[in-house]
């Protein structure tokens, strides 16, 4: 193989590098994109976290109103004894609404625990995105010293090429010489 077709080769090769280095920069504003998109979502969320937060608070002054009101039918049992069967239903229902209350506030709980989870899963997906991006950039800087490295070879490689050439030269002018002059280095004495 001649020395220029190895220079090709290595042109080639560098060219190939360069374009992988393309790759991983491209696909590197991928992954910003992506992770520009993850606050976003994780923004919306804190926004849908601070609704669920009002809707609670929305619900405890729904139960304090109904506190208020357990008060006021204890007190008109007492003004109008004989309701009283009238007021025992109205209890009953009271208790019914207080139970399906409690049940509601239950599921709230559960609904914020689900959404303290998913919040957890996020910040760990972050993190492992946040590792993804240091090993690309690591990748990226192995990248662009294995380049600098090959780079360097082929100025090594093309300084070697030239001494060699130089070389092949000065043997081929050596041997013309000697063909021009056969008494030289042969010890032969020419007749006089």
């Amino acid at each position: 193989m001649k020395d220029s077709q190895k220079l090709d080769i290595l042109l080639e090769k560098m060219n190939y590098l360069d374009l992988k280095i393309t790759g991983v920069e491209s696909d590197l504003q991928i992954v910003k994109v992506d992770i520009f998109e993850l606050k976003t979502d994780v923004q919306v969320l804190k926004t849908d976290m601070q609704e669920v937060k009002t809707d609670i608070l929305e619900l405890k002054t729904d139960v304090q109103v109904l506190k208020t009101d357990m008060q006021e039918v204890k007190t008109d049992v007492l003004e109008l004894k004989t309701d009283v069967q009238v007021l025992k239903t109205d209890m009953q229902e009271v208790k019914t609404d207080i139970l399906e209350l409690k049940t509601d506030m239950q599921e709230v709980r559960t609904d914020i625990l689900e959404l303290k989870t998913d919040v957890q899963v996020l910040k760990t997906d972050m993190q492992e995105v946040k590792t993804d991006v240091l090993e690309l950039k690591t990748d990226v800087q192995i990248l662009k010293t294995d380049m600098q490295n090959v780079k360097t070879e082929l100025i090594i490689l093309h300084r070697d090429d030239a001494f060699i050439l130089d070389e092949v030269e000065r043997v081929h002018a050596i041997l013309e010489n000697h063909k021009s002059n056969q008494t030289a280095h042969t010890g032969i004495i020419p007749f006089i």
